[in-house]
């Protein structure tokens, strides 16, 4: 049989205050697996709030953008039609090559 230490009084002690360590360090990675879920979460929720306010900005410019140019189409439909005509020319003359 192999030679086994006898544990005696201070082993014994040692042994649980190592328990408590351990009871202790799985406390507080369990907090800190807690703690990092929540910051994820906060980032995240703010990463999608400012997604949203571009988007809203971007689809504001893009109404303006649109109005203006349907004010100019309106002001000068004869210019629209020269540069509509232009843009198809020039469209049909690279598919050729």
């Amino acid at each position: 049989m192999p030679n086994v230490p006898e544990l005696n009084g201070s082993s014994h002690g040692d042994i649980d205050i190592l328990k408590s360590d351990i009871a202790a360090l799985r406390a507080d990675f369990a907090k800190l697996f807690d703690d990092a879920g929540d910051v994820a979460k906060a980032k995240a929720e703010a990463a999608v709030t400012k997604s949203r306010e571009t988007a809203g900005t971007a689809s504001e410019k893009l109404e303006d953008q649109v109005q203006n140019l349907e004010d100019k189409v309106r002001g000068n439909p004869l210019n629209a039609i020269g540069l509509a005509f232009a843009a198809g020319a020039l469209i049909a003359a690279l598919s050729r090559r």
